[in-house]
């Protein structure tokens, strides 16, 4: 049996981070079977991309499955900066960070 996944505070940040710039963000990481956790469309695209705690944390191997049967390289964020560069963005540009 399949343990339920849960929302942590990393992905909640990401995708109010994301929101906050004008992504549309559809959460699926119920869909299970390594799907990634988020559907994000932005400027045209859509990126689906895998939330992880940390840069250290590695896809499982339902996971790596998914990303190989959809033949695209893993997007993966950690954080608010590297949510931002898997859709395109500088953080130092949308922060204001010079």
């Amino acid at each position: 049996m399949r343990k339920i996944a849960r929302v942590d505070e990393t992905q909640k940040e990401i995708v109010q981070s994301l929101r906050r710039v004008g992504a549309f963000v559809e959460d699926i990481h119920t869909l299970g079977k390594g799907a990634p956790d988020i559907l994000t469309f932005f400027r045209g695209a859509w990126i689906p991309i895998e939330i992880k705690k940390s840069n250290k944390e590695k896809l499982t191997p339902d996971e790596v499955a998914w990303w190989r049967r959809a033949g695209i390289f893993p997007i993966i964020a950690w954080d608010q900066s590297s949510a931002f560069k898997a859709i395109g963005l500088e953080a130092h540009s949308v922060l204001g960070i010079h």
